[in-house]
């Protein structure tokens, strides 16, 4: 857990939970159900038959189950059924629809159960009823079903290449689209005819709809040469199962059908509607820092990169803001995504390597604090978001006895980190809106 080592660390922590609590589904899903004039009577318009059909909520991801909470509140017993995938720790007591819990970020037997289930679901659907499809971070992994001549065994070797070479989660999904049934818009194809209905919490960089969990309502504008391209810009083909490269190969050869793109009949009948992104939490964060009167600089562009250069880019811009004659205290903040490439067998989080480069950066600096921080709480395979650093970090670090180079080259962040009191430890916080940047200057 994090020490308070003063106000103005305090002070950051707390407009980073601001930020957080701004995109939490039950604020954002009020307000998307609001706008959008989301109703029974909305949702049944255009009905192809007098007989209204059935309403069934189908989702995948950390916030699946709170968006799918908001939307029972306002439809009731008019959801007949409905299935909701989500990681331990993320259930939301629902009434008429099933929370069921999966494996993330490793996908297990019961991501396998519920994506067979979600597309039993899906098939049974006609062009009188509606699926409500709830779509978050993390649901890649929690609702899967191989192509048929792939295994999950397969899934899981491809995956854990590509997430170890650095790849960006655009090029991950690209791969990940061609050896799924759920992934790249082929739900929406399973629903047809049926009116789909798809609420989006984007976690990744541009809000690219087609991006979050692998795009299971959305058109793909990649293809299966594009997941071999991919594979081959990181050397990894030879690594993958040969299943794999057989149904690429085939796949390319026009063997198997593409994933749908947007002049599929399939997305004829989609209505799609982003309903918070990482632009989410940034507001969140701008509205808290005004309140306390801080002048905020907000990064428009999504920052993205390696981890450790990112690192490095926001102790930069802390010593360009205190160089500065600008307004005290001053925030930087941004939201985005970085990119580790793993090289070492440490333990910790690309936020957590963020904050060990900036740390490195700032070492010295008075009145300074960085943090990193990913929205759903937890970062990497640890109980972290992230941290905050501040300018004795990297001394307390080397007073623990961690080399920070060593960190960095062996992927090590988070104990280092926890022997620095510097991370943040919050739980899963229900959300999952991309990743959070933060410099404050006093």
């Amino acid at each position: 857990m994090m020490v308070d080592r003063g106000p103005l660390r305090s002070l950051l922590h707390s407009i980073a939970m601001s930020a957080i609590g701004s995109a939490k589904p039950a604020v954002c899903m009020a307000k998307a159900l609001s706008s959008s004039g989301v109703s029974l009577q909305a949702l049944r318009t255009g009905a192809r038959s007098p007989q209204p059909g059935r309403i069934a909520l189908l989702g995948m991801g950390k916030a699946s189950a709170g968006m799918g909470a908001a939307i029972e509140r306002q439809l009731g017993t008019d959801i007949s059924d409905g299935l909701l995938s989500v990681p331990e720790g993320y259930q939301v007591p629902m009434r008429y629809v099933e929370v069921v819990t999966a494996g993330h970020p490793i996908p297990d037997q019961r991501s396998l159960d519920a994506g067979r289930r979600i597309l039993q679901i899906a098939d049974s659907a006609t062009e009188d009823d509606v699926m409500i499809v709830l779509v978050s971070g993390g649901g890649s992994a929690l609702a899967v079903l191989p192509a048929d001549s792939l295994t999950l065994g397969d899934l899981l070797a491809t995956t854990e290449l590509l997430v170890r070479s650095g790849a960006d989660i655009h090029e991950v999904n690209a791969v990940r689209k061609h050896l799924s049934q759920i992934k790249g818009g082929h739900l929406a194809r399973h629903a047809f005819p049926a009116r789909v209905v798809s609420f989006i919490m984007a976690d990744v960089p541009f809000d690219v709809a087609e991006s979050v969990a692998s795009g299971p309502t959305a058109p793909d504008s990649s293809t299966f040469l594009t997941a071999q391209l991919v594979l081959e810009k990181y050397g990894l083909l030879p690594k993958l199962p040969s299943s794999v490269r057989k149904h690429l190969r085939k796949g390319i050869r026009g063997e198997i059908p593409e994933t749908p793109k947007p002049n599929d009949a399939a997305f004829e009948r989609v209505c799609s509607l982003v309903v918070a992104s990482g632009k989410t939490a940034v507001h969140g964060a701008l509205a808290e820092a005004e309140h306390h009167g801080i002048h905020v600089e907000v990064e428009a562009s999504p920052i993205v990169g390696d981890a450790a250069h990112v690192g490095d880019w926001l102790a930069n811009k802390a010593r360009s803001i205190e160089a500065s004659d600008g307004p005290r205290p001053s925030l930087f903040v941004g939201a985005g995504e970085t990119t580790v490439r793993v090289t070492g067998h440490g333990q910790g989080g690309r936020n957590q390597e963020v904050c060990v480069a900036a740390a490195r950066g700032i070492e010295g600096m008075r009145d300074v604090a960085v943090c990193a921080l990913a929205t759903d709480g937890i970062d990497g395979p640890t109980d972290a978001a992230g941290a905050i650093v501040d300018g004795e970090s990297a001394q307390r670090i080397r007073a623990a006895g961690f080399d920070l180079e060593s960190v960095l080259a062996g992927n090590n962040s988070y104990p280092a980190l926890r022997a620095s009191d510097d991370l943040i430890v919050i739980g899963p916080t229900g959300t999952n809106v991309s990743d959070l940047f933060f410099v404050l200057v006093g």
